[in-house]
């Protein structure tokens, strides 16, 4: 492919710049560059800032700042990151071991996330976000609170206990992960949207009379405490059960927090 110049020879445009030409540049399926040499420039800088310059200037995390094919590569790296935080745990956890257990290169992995901390955030967002998702769409079609509650706590240790990797990559993160001040990632999560969501339905019980009176957050500890105790130790203690571990916790909040208990 060649551009027109003005004194009437030709210029070769070599195959690796092909793919920039912008898409309504495309003539009988050919790529097509403009004919003046300065718009040609001017459409090349446009499509490296966007290709190139703008998933790294973006410091938000929305997903609107990324494509389609961005997004599906960003959600593989962030999926290869649980499980190799799983397997190795937090500080063994490096580029190097993410990019072989998604089987990609690693430069791949520094234009997506500038580092490990950035990687290990979007990490803690998508179990946050996936987990709370399943369990708030339960307990959104559940009449009553104590229904509510029992909801929360059922579809939880059921999507958590179903996903191993998800809780012990969690676990990694939280305890591994510390802020400017050395402060442990998980002592500034009890605002996490599991526990607010707990919480919020402790409140809606209280405030419709079918709980007693009782300290929301304490309890909404206590809940996820004994939740995250036990998927804690399901990956290493195959004989534990699930069921039997969700219809004791149940029997135990129900009764603690109905005006009449035992």
């Amino acid at each position: 492919m060649s551009t027109e110049q003005g004194d009437g020879t030709s210029t070769v445009l070599a195959d690796s710049v092909r793919p920039f030409c912008v898409p309504h540049l495309v003539l009988n399926g050919e790529p097509t560059v403009p004919e003046d040499g300065v718009v040609w420039v001017a459409y090349f800088l446009i499509m490296h800032y966007y290709l190139v310059m703008q998933p790294k200037n973006s410091s938000t995390g929305q997903d609107n700042n990324y494509s389609f094919i961005e997004l599906a590569r960003r959600k593989q790296i962030i999926e290869a990151t649980i499980l190799v935080l799983a397997e190795h745990g937090f500080t063994q956890t490096s580029f190097a071991k993410i990019a072989q257990k998604a089987g990609i290169n690693q430069s791949l992995l520094s234009y997506h996330f500038k580092d490990k901390a950035e990687l290990i955030d979007q990490v803690r967002h998508l179990i946050y976000t996936e987990r709370y998702a399943y369990v708030e769409e339960a307990t959104s079609t559940a009449r009553g609170s104590i229904n509510k509650l029992e909801v929360f706590i059922t579809t939880d240790i059921e999507y958590m206990s179903t996903h191993p990797e998800f809780f012990r990559a969690l676990v990694e993160v939280l305890f591994g992960q510390r802020d400017a001040n050395g402060m442990p990632q998980y002592m500034q999560d009890s605002d996490a949207p599991m526990f607010s969501l707990l919480q919020t339905i402790l409140e809606s019980g209280q405030e419709a009379g079918e709980f007693g009176n009782f300290d929301t957050r304490a309890l909404a500890h206590v809940i996820e405490g004994a939740k995250d105790q036990f998927l804690a130790q399901v990956p290493f203690r195959p004989s534990l059960k699930v069921d039997e571990f969700t219809v004791t916790l149940l029997n135990v909040t129900r009764q603690f927090v109905q005006k009449e208990k035992i």
